[in-house]
């Protein structure tokens, strides 16, 4: 009776270490499948051109040749809004700061037109082109620049004017170049 209840124990041992070796295998699998995962991170996970939330930043200046004065405005604090929203660095507005920012606007076109027969219906488009240099303060050197960043956008309105289309255009160019501020690619 003892060798029989050994042979039972024997098989339950066996069972028990195939199911041990099929987990382990199914666990190497799975961690070979993640494997090429691995140096995945979300852009709001990268380090920016800042280095860190400690640097300090502050808009070195805005060219703005439009005919819409108030965009260099808007550009500064989206700029200030988005980068402290983030946690990329401390915002400056004036005094001694790690780096600056210099933004030129290339071009902002809007065109409109009713598109009923009582004119209370207008749909705007907006196009801006605008790229931004992030300087070294310490240096005066040229860090990091986005390139040109093209954003259109069409604004559909029964009381709105063109400008508010040209507000969404420059709010979303400002938002896409602080965006590639985290791409390290």
């Amino acid at each position: 009776m003892s060798s029989q209840a050994d042979n039972i124990r024997a098989r339950e041992r066996g069972a028990s270490a195939i199911r041990t070796a099929v987990l382990c295998a199914v666990l190497a699998c799975v961690l070979f499948a993640l494997q090429g995962c691995g140096g995945y991170r979300l852009a709001a996970d990268e380090p920016s051109v800042f280095g860190g939330p400690q640097a300090t930043i502050r808009i070195r200046e805005v060219v703005n040749p439009s005919l819409f004065p108030w965009v260099g405005a808007v550009i500064r604090a989206e700029m200030r809004d988005e980068i402290t929203n983030r946690h990329m660095a401390t915002w400056k507005d004036n005094g001694r700061t790690d780096y600056s920012i210099a933004v030129i606007v290339d071009k902002i076109t809007v065109t409109g037109r009713a598109t009923d027969t009582d004119d209370s219906d207008r749909l705007f488009s907006a196009s801006v082109s605008l790229k931004a240099a992030v300087y070294d303060d310490n240096t005066n050197t040229v860090v990091w620049d986005s390139g040109f960043t093209s954003v259109s956008e069409t604004y559909r309105t029964f009381s709105g004017t063109d400008q508010q289309a040209a507000y969404s255009a420059v709010r979303k160019a400002t938002q896409y170049v602080v965006d590639r501020m985290r791409h390290s690619f």
